[in-house]
């Protein structure tokens, strides 16, 4: 059987797929060692070759043509005699089973209304980090301008003692929210966080947002907030929140925010703030976290753990990061798009088209495979935009 295989595998070549490497002297001496085993079995003598006693093989005459039939048919190559002998003409058996290929379209999803509401801390400490909100603003910006995307972005300040605070939206050049409409949303989002830093010492985020979305809701912030749309606020501050429970509780603050929006995919809680530890007189009872000198203070990110969003530290070094990943997350953009089969690594090919043209993207370079998630991420600036198709072509592995 093993000579049979090694004698099968020499490479085709001639005409009509002969095989022009098996000699015809390698042919006559197979042919001829089977007619002497076939007449062995029979208990015939063949050419003083020695006789095989029935008694000894104990094969009947069906066991020795199956035997027989398994030596002629080797099973890597079946073989046609064709021409002058010692010329054969074969085909693989099995024959090679051609890889499975796959492709998986996927289209980038975007909601088609977001509403975006910016909490920024206007305390005296505040002045650097509002700087850096207003110089790493277009990394956030990117994922809104010139796409399909109807957007709602306002400002409003922790400061709940001022009356002309208090959860109002800022005003910058008569208008409370960038839009798509904006001629320079770059230089009114500038103007819109240029809150100063002369706001209250006790900053309350989250009455202020619950003031600007529903108090003031149908008052002086009247269009920002829709229903329909998605609901996404992020607060930049260094202080805990410090919002006096009678006028919210973290938990009613959360069970009405949560009932904003029903998918929680299109609302979040983002926080740019103070990291817990940075500080050494806060103490924990039960499930709040208290400020020992100004008591009952919440820190920003146990309501980004509660409700979902980017949690990050203002001490960062790169804010265009930080606010690139808010942006996706707002956006409703995704970066991650999995596979629906178990590919042949390797082979995974990635396009993204548009209405008018095709884009080949290149792994390593502009995205990456998982091969736990089995999924593909698209890196940095490389993710699609809103309503671009996405398609991942791909060898099934095993064919399954």
């Amino acid at each position: 059987m093993e000579r049979a295989r090694l004698e099968s595998s020499a490479p085709f070549g001639g005409p009509s797929g002969t095989i022009a490497a098996l000699p015809a002297l390698r042919h006559n001496r197979a042919m001829a060692s089977l007619r002497r085993l076939a007449l062995a079995l029979a208990g015939a003598p063949s050419d003083g070759a020695p006789v095989l006693r029935r008694a000894q093989t104990r094969l009947s005459p069906g066991i020795a043509v199956l035997c027989v039939a398994a030596i002629c048919a080797p099973g890597c190559v079946e073989y046609q005699p064709q021409g002058p002998e010692g010329v054969f003409t074969g085909e693989p058996n099995p024959k090679e089973v051609d890889s499975d290929t796959w492709t998986d379209v996927i289209r980038q999803a975007a909601a088609p209304q977001v509403d975006v509401l910016f909490v920024v801390d206007d305390s005296c400490s505040m002045e650097d980090d509002q700087d850096q909100l207003r110089e790493n603003f277009p990394a956030f910006l990117d994922y809104f301008v010139g796409t399909d995307l109807d957007y709602h972005i306002g400002v409003v300040t922790t400061d709940m003692q001022s009356p002309v605070r208090s959860g109002q939206l800022v005003n910058s050049m008569g208008r409370k929210w960038l839009d798509d409409t904006a001629d320079d949303p770059e230089a009114m989002f500038f103007d819109l966080t240029n809150v100063g830093t002369a706001g209250s010492a006790e900053e309350m985020g989250m009455g202020a947002t619950y003031t600007a979305l529903q108090s003031l809701k149908h008052g002086y912030n009247r269009g920002f907030r829709r229903d329909d749309a998605a609901l996404h606020v992020v607060v930049v501050s260094d202080e805990y929140d410090a919002t006096d429970p009678d006028i919210m509780t973290s938990g009613d603050f959360e069970m009405w925010f949560i009932g904003q929006v029903e998918r929680p995919q299109d609302r979040s809680f983002s926080s740019l703030t103070v990291e817990r530890t940075s500080r050494t007189d806060v103490t924990t009872s039960g499930s709040v976290i208290y400020d020992t000198q100004a008591g009952g203070w919440l820190p920003y990110d146990e309501l980004t753990e509660a409700l979902g969003g980017i949690s990050a530290s203002l001490l960062d070094d790169d804010w265009s990061a930080v606010l690139d990943e808010v942006g996706l997350l707002v956006s409703g953009l995704r970066r991650e798009y999995p596979l629906s089969r178990i590919p042949v690594p390797g082979t995974i090919q990635v396009r993204v088209s548009t209405d008018t043209v095709v884009l080949e993207f290149f792994e390593g370079e502009d995205w990456t495979y998982d091969p736990v998630r089995n999924s593909v991420a698209f890196a940095g600036d490389h993710i699609p935009n809103a309503l671009e198709t996405v398609e991942l072509t791909y060898e099934v592995l095993g064919g399954v």
